[in-house]
């Protein structure tokens, strides 16, 4: 047999058992990066992970910007880390996307701090170039149903930073991420309901009681929660003692506001009001 045709059918017989493809080299580089990414060695996991980058994959460009943001080889570099989000952001990786806004978001509270030290006049927050992209960016994330997203644009629209104070499109975002489970976002949305703009106290008391229900029970709920209870608010009974364990435990996480309001909360169980 000609000795070519022997080269090219046995290397179509080692392509068929290997299961070779184009995008093999690929697959393989983003295997070796993750591995050593899992395993916290980021030098090497950059290694291969910027072979994967580099020809356009995109979580691993979110993994690169990640390693560089985080300063997991020893120091940040938002230059890096920006870089390689972009070029996953751009190419519409909701995770990319939304990394990008929390760096536009760090950078306009950078900014803040430079003109409070060279005393210049500050920019209105609503005004602020870099909350501005970084409303755009969280959402074009957050429309693509990113939770992190949509909570951060939630918390954009409620404190009026790169937009107008919107409580309506707050509790439209908010609302969107706490359907996903988020407890922040069901906390947050429970005290919006709060607000005289928005009063629905069906809606606060249920998101919430939600948000207690996880893992990770939010702070800003226990606090309502003991104030609604301590008072017996919107229909609730009045039940001091269930008031000051959600004061006592949102003061353990750090709450130094409501540690204030506990020793009066033990005189009141004390006397029996």
């Amino acid at each position: 047999m000609n000795v070519r045709i022997f080269y090219v059918l046995s290397l179509l017989i080692l392509t068929a058992s290997t299961g070779f493809s184009q995008n093999q080299p690929i697959d393989k580089w983003v295997a070796r990066g993750t591995y050593f990414y899992k395993q916290k060695d980021y030098r090497k996991a950059v290694v291969w992970l910027e072979k994967a980058g580099r020809e356009g994959h995109l979580p691993s460009q979110v993994l690169l910007g990640d390693v560089y943001y985080r300063g997991l080889l020893g120091r940040q570099d938002y230059g890096a880390a920006q870089a390689w989000y972009s070029n996953a952001a751009y190419e519409g990786n909701r995770v990319a996307q939304y990394r990008m806004g929390v760096i536009y978001s760090s950078n306009a509270e950078l900014s803040s701090l430079l003109e409070d030290k060279k005393g210049d006049q500050k920019m209105s927050h609503h005004s602020n170039q870099y909350y501005r992209k970084a409303v755009s960016w969280f959402e074009k994330s957050a429309k693509q149903g990113y939770m992190l997203a949509q909570y951060d644009l939630g918390l954009m629209y409620r404190l009026g930073y790169g937009v107008h104070d919107d409580r309506k499109q707050a509790a439209f975002w908010f609302e969107k991420a706490a359907r996903q489970g988020y407890a922040l976002a069901q906390a947050n949305l429970g005290a919006l309901y709060r607000d005289a703009r928005l009063l629905n106290t069906e809606k606060a008391l249920m998101w919430m009681r939600k948000s207690l229900a996880q893992k990770e029970r939010p702070v800003l709920a226990l606090c309502n929660l003991a104030d609604i209870y301590s008072r017996g608010l919107y229909g609730v009974r009045r039940d001091v003692p269930k008031a000051l364990k959600f004061a006592e435990e949102a003061c353990r996480r750090g709450h130094t506001h409501i540690c204030k309001r506990i020793p009066r909360l033990k005189k009141i169980i004390e006397k029996g009001l």
